[in-house]
């Protein structure tokens, strides 16, 4: 009974955890690159009716292959699994900037030289939100969660 029992509680128990972990991304859409998601719950309201949210794409080969074009400085062994972004946006002006960015393998470790603060670097320039996008999608289903100021 116990060799049967302690095996069966500890996939029962992965299960959960991962499903637990699944909970927090939703589904945006999919692309080239791969599978798009965004966390509802991390969306944050800033002063001056901007919100904050992270997005997650999880890698298609295709979108593997592409990764690999823009950071060729990436070990080739290294496997790509995922990137996190955290995007602003203006609801109203219909505009986004990137703010960070990181690039996970499969071990779920950051890899070195993917990791960008566009804040610190300057970068973080305000880009209008091109129609039938996918940063459409994430302003659509992001901007109904805005309080807006009086």
């Amino acid at each position: 009974m116990n060799k049967i029992f302690l095996p069966v509680l500890l996939i029962v128990l992965i299960i959960i955890c991962a499903k637990a972990e699944a909970d927090d991304w939703t589904l945006l859409g999919k692309n080239n690159l791969g599978t798009v998601y965004y966390e509802k719950y991390s969306i944050k309201q800033l002063p001056g009716n901007i919100l904050t949210v992270s997005v997650k794409i999880v890698y298609s080969a295709e979108g593997v292959n592409e990764f690999r074009v823009a950071f060729p400085e990436v070990d080739k062994s290294e496997t790509i699994s995922y990137t996190l972004y955290t995007y602003d946006l203006k609801c109203s002006a219909g505009s986004f900037r990137s703010i960070k960015a990181a690039t996970y393998n499969s071990s779920v470790r950051a890899i070195k030289g993917t990791e960008l603060d566009y804040i610190e670097t300057g970068q973080a320039q305000w880009e209008h939100i091109t129609p039938n996008s996918m940063m459409a999608l994430l302003s659509e289903a992001s901007c109904k969660y805005q309080l807006y100021e009086r």
